[in-house]
């Protein structure tokens, strides 16, 4: 039976996570002592360390740059109003510490390979699958690349939702001492969840495995690439409209991890967020605020319990909340098309609702709408009078996720069920597709609706001719 007053259960202190940080890879470089080749892999591990930490540096330092130049706006960050830069020189150290353990990992396959023994890397495709799949390799195949993508997705988020709990996140703490992260940041992971996150490298030693190198490299590839976008700090409008059709984590999500700790931990696709209700699409303006407030003061939330300032920290998060509360004044909008009697017909229906619900309905039909004075976020490009556009939360949603989000707010324990299955592989393409018609070929060429609107110069100048 424990002792009062002392947990029976296991917890990774900070002391723990400070022994590993260096234990891990001493031990990891050491364990080369065990090979049957000591020389030869030792040989190995300074080749592949050599050019992971150096080609991980200069292909950070290169999508820094890409990133500066291709964002909206131009060089903005997506937390530019934090007074604190990104901690490159601690980013980098981390990253390079990381790829120094994903090189002991990868020196075991490297080794059979100098030896000349067989390993997962096949020469053709129809070796790389089972003898009675050769006649349909290329099907099998790609069936198999995608059952790898969806389990290592699953092997990485279960990965990284664990490393949140309180009994590990003293393993993780050290990537979340950046809260405005860099590409430089993208390894910059405790050496012991970076032996969790790439222990399947082990597995390319195994002949039995069958990998086209053709195929598996640009995948690893597009997974590091990845990875460096998720850390940039910029949002780049082409990769943010397409990944998030493609079901794949976003540099603006990812981002959002960062600022608030308990939401999107997909490291490669947003299935399991969606699944498990961490994509901030469900959330709430108050919900964000309060969380990255908690953030800035140290009270993720994730942290180790029981600190003694831990009263103090609350307070200061709520403090910070109601700050930011009081200077977010602009509210969730939707922009509609009162000429459009489809539009009128459902607006019309909703609106009261929406309003009780701190909706704003802007009306793109009235006389004194102005595009360009209402289009408060940057990088808007949609054309309003296309596909119906709204603002939550300060981010432009077009087409589908504005019905998502818009219907999620008014009707929330409803609404944001909906909106989370509808946002599900097959359902989402089936939504966009069909409002994708109805905007662009059949709405332009609906009958519209006169629409009588006055504005406040339309009243003085009858007055005036009265």
């Amino acid at each position: 039976m424990a002792k009062k007053g002392r947990s029976s259960s296991f917890r990774v202190t900070q002391a723990h996570a400070d022994v590993l940080y260096w234990a891990v890879p001493v031990a990891a470089a050491a364990s080369g002592l065990l090979s049957s080749a000591p020389a030869l892999w030792f040989g190995g591990l300074a080749r592949l360390a050599a050019g992971l930490c150096a080609g991980q540096l200069v292909l950070a330092a290169l999508w820094e740059v890409a990133s500066f130049h291709l964002a909206a706006p131009r060089g903005q960050r997506l937390q530019h109003r934090k007074s604190a830069p990104p901690l490159y020189a601690q980013e980098a150290v981390g990253s390079t510490l990381c790829m120094f353990v994903v090189a002991c990992l990868a020196a075991w396959p490297y080794l059979r390979y100098q030896q000349g023994l067989p390993i997962a890397f096949k020469a053709t495709l129809a070796e790389a699958v089972p003898e009675a799949a050769r006649p349909y390799a290329p099907l099998f195949y790609l069936a198999q690349m995608a059952a790898m993508v969806l389990g290592a997705d699953a092997w990485t988020f279960w990965k990284h939702y664990s490393l949140h709990s309180p009994r590990l996140y003293a393993v993780h703490k050290s990537h979340h001492a950046f809260h405005n992260p860099s590409t430089f940041a993208g390894f910059a992971i405790h050496p012991l969840e970076a032996l969790w996150t790439f222990a399947p490298i082990l597995l390319m030693g195994a002949p039995a495995l069958g990998l086209y190198a053709p195929v598996h490299g640009p995948f690893l590839a597009s997974f590091a690439a990845l990875n460096l976008y998720l850390h940039c700090g910029y949002a780049i409008p082409l990769l943010e409209w397409a990944l998030p059709r493609l079901w794949v984590n976003t540099s603006v999500w990812h981002n959002k991890h960062h600022e608030l700790s308990v939401a999107h931990f997909g490291e490669m696709l947003t299935l399991w967020d969606y699944a498990l209700g961490t994509h901030t699409g469900g959330w709430d303006a108050a919900r964000v605020a309060q969380q990255a407030a908690a953030v800035e003061v140290g009270k993720s939330g994730m942290d180790e319990a029981a600190a003694p300032d831990a009263a103090a920290a609350a307070a200061a998060a709520d403090a910070v909340c109601t700050a930011c509360d009081a200077e977010n004044t602009v509210p969730n909008r939707v922009f509609w098309d009162a000429a459009c009697h489809a539009c009128y017909a459902e607006i019309s229906m909703i609106q009261k609702l929406g309003e009780k619900q701190d909706l704003e309905f802007v009306d793109i039909s009235a006389p004194d709408f102005d595009a360009r004075k209402d289009q408060y976020i940057d990088g808007a490009t949609t054309p309003y009078a296309v596909e119906m556009i709204g603002e939550f939360d300060g981010v432009q949603t077009v087409g589908v996720e504005t019905f998502r989000r818009m219907y999620a707010q008014i009707f929330p324990r409803v609404g944001t069920p909906i909106a989370s299955v509808s946002r599900l592989p097959g359902i989402a393409h089936a939504a966009e597709a069909g409002y994708w018609m109805f905007a662009h070929l059949i709405r332009p060429n609906l009958p519209k609706r006169r629409v009588a609107v006055c504005t406040a110069a339309c009243d003085a100048k009858k007055q005036k001719q009265t």
